[in-house]
């Protein structure tokens, strides 16, 4: 039988960051869920702050065990869906520092973080050394990129005197150089 979750939007209202869904387990025992989206590219503190009060002001309105730093249990809540990940894989009982690191990656590389950390299976740092050492950048066309290429390598090269007579001309996708 499937759960009525009677109060989670479908989607959040803010879809710029990687948010997730965080429902409190005791809530989805008793078939009473609630839960919160949270933008997982804020600080560690302000996540796990924002869980606690999703659980406690729903279920026991402790204001006390808040105010004492209290840092909730990972088995309390789990992950009950998540947007802006693209493809990522997103577990129920995923570490939270886990999911906001893949966060704060999409958030600065978008489509293409995602999917390096897609590819990757999950590795984080590979997807990061990748970005770090392999990416050129993104470019309009072919033509676009070996025009920079040529300005950045070989352009310096060429005496300034000369460099007035090179025109660059696209013929059917090839980059055509004249001097």
């Amino acid at each position: 039988m499937a759960q009525d979750l009677n109060n989670m939007p479908l989607l959040s209202d803010n879809t710029e960051y990687p948010e997730i869904y965080v429902v409190c387990k005791a809530s989805y025992q008793d078939g009473d869920i609630y839960g919160v989206w949270i933008d997982t590219t804020q600080p560690m503190q302000d996540i796990l702050k924002q869980i606690a009060l999703m659980q406690y002001e729903g279920y026991h309105g402790d204001d006390e065990m808040l105010s004492k730093g209290y840092c909730p249990d990972p088995d309390t809540y789990f992950i009950h869906s998540h947007i802006g990940f693209y493809d990522v894989d997103i577990y129920g009982n995923a570490k939270i520092e886990d999911i906001r690191a893949y966060g704060l990656f999409i958030a600065q590389y978008g489509e293409l973080g995602a999917e390096l950390i897609s590819i990757n299976n999950g590795n984080l740092e590979k997807a990061k050394r990748f970005m770090d050492e392999c990416y050129l950048g993104e470019y309009e066309s072919r033509a676009a990129y070996a025009t920079k290429l040529f300005n950045q390598h070989y352009l310096p090269r060429i005496p300034k005197d000369l460099q007035f007579c090179i025109n660059c001309v696209t013929f059917h996708g090839f980059l055509v150089k004249f001097l």
